[in-house]
């Protein structure tokens, strides 16, 4: 039993240090592509420039991953499938995995209520999106931003 809850401890922990500790990139091209290819599913235009002068100025990548995702071609997008098809994106998109059941019942009732929008919001700002990404690292991709005054470990 206690060599069970050692490496059941084991696999839950040395996942998110792996993460924690993969080296980042000051090639912001590459962190705004791999924004757009999780959460548009597209390679990112010559417009995507607007998003590299974001970054330049401050914004997180946490900040244009909300912004890309409540973009009128991103809501245009979800907001043609029904309810649940919806929801299920935007959880792949933002969070790189399918809402749980229960989940997908609240997450649609909160759409029903406050829009996808709101929904985008809640994700991105949930304790589950922090841990996992933070403000630097793309969802459903190994690209971390180097952040001012962190290291380029490439």
């Amino acid at each position: 039993m206690w060599r069970l809850a050692v490496l059941v401890s084991a696999l839950t922990v040395i996942p998110s240090l792996a993460v924690a500790q993969q080296p980042c990139t000051t090639d912001a091209r590459q962190v705004i592509e791999q924004v757009y290819r999780q959460v548009l599913e597209r390679s990112a235009d010559p417009s995507a420039s607007d998003w590299l002068d974001h970054l330049s100025r401050g914004a997180t990548v946490r900040d244009i991953v909300r912004a890309i995702a409540k973009s009128p071609e991103h809501l245009r997008r979800v907001g043609s499938q029904d309810r649940d098809d919806m929801v299920v994106d935007v959880y792949r998109h933002l969070l790189n995995r399918g809402p749980d059941p229960e989940a997908l019942k609240n997450a649609g009732i909160f759409v029903s209520m406050r829009g996808s929008a709101s929904l985008i919001d809640q994700i991105v700002d949930s304790p589950e999106y922090r841990q996992r990404f933070g403000d630097w690292s793309v969802p459903g991709s190994s690209v971390r931003y180097c952040a001012a005054g962190e290291q380029d470990n490439q």
